[in-house]
């Protein structure tokens, strides 16, 4: 149940993908938005906006940190739909680890650029002046997939422990018997003077003759 739910977590980020993730403004007043596709392509939209406070767009070419995210993502569902062990449950939470990782790395990347644009870019002294009124805000969207993606390590991890405390416990509760005690099953009995498995309903053991218990 834990992979479907992680499989649905992972799409839900790539839906969020088509939201605005960035906003840049000076003064109060937007500038510059991009969802998380167009921030992830380059493409900032009103990007001429900032280009009279002497600012640069955050990037103008594809980012990187976005891409790996994206790629993340599904490849998440993928392998949250598989069947299998526990291996599936610890590359799941890897994976939501990554998304993690990328998703916290692109907006220090895009306030660096922000900031060292409006910083070197200006050519006087009242467009330098203006390009220090720039902010950069991230929106709901980025949010909630970036808190998406932390839920994801927390589901994951929880139901890989819970997966191996389980088989401790299994483990330790059939280590515990010893001679031929609780040995019958609905299909077997143990001869109680050989100790040899004789289908349920036999009567007499094929190993040593013996009568068996019915």
């Amino acid at each position: 149940m834990n992979r479907k739910i992680s499989s649905l977590t992972f799409l839900i980020i790539i839906i969020l993908f088509s939201f605005p993730w960035v906003m840049v403004s000076c003064g109060g007043q937007p500038l510059v938005t991009a969802t998380g596709f167009q921030a992830m392509s380059g493409t900032y939209g009103g990007a001429s906006n900032l280009a009279q406070y002497g600012v640069q767009a955050p990037k103008t070419h594809m980012d990187i940190w976005l891409v790996f995210a994206l790629i993340v993502a599904i490849i998440g569902i993928i392998v949250g739909l598989l069947n299998g062990d526990k291996i599936i449950d610890k590359t799941l939470v890897l994976l939501s680890s990554l998304e993690t990782l990328f998703l916290i790395i692109f907006p220090i990347q895009v306030s660096t650029a922000i900031n060292r644009n409006s910083n070197v870019s200006s050519t006087n002294g009242f467009n330098m002046g203006m390009g220090n009124m720039i902010q950069v805000s991230f929106r709901p969207a980025y949010w909630i997939a970036l808190i998406l993606s932390i839920a994801g390590i927390v589901l994951n991890a929880y139901f890989l422990t819970k997966g191996e405390t389980s088989m401790v416990t299994l483990s330790s509760g059939s280590g515990g018997s010893s001679g031929f005690t609780n040995f019958s099953s609905s299909d077997y009995v143990f001869c109680p003077n050989c100790g040899a498995k004789n289908p349920r309903g036999q009567k007499f053991c094929s190993n040593c003759g013996a009568k068996l218990p019915q």
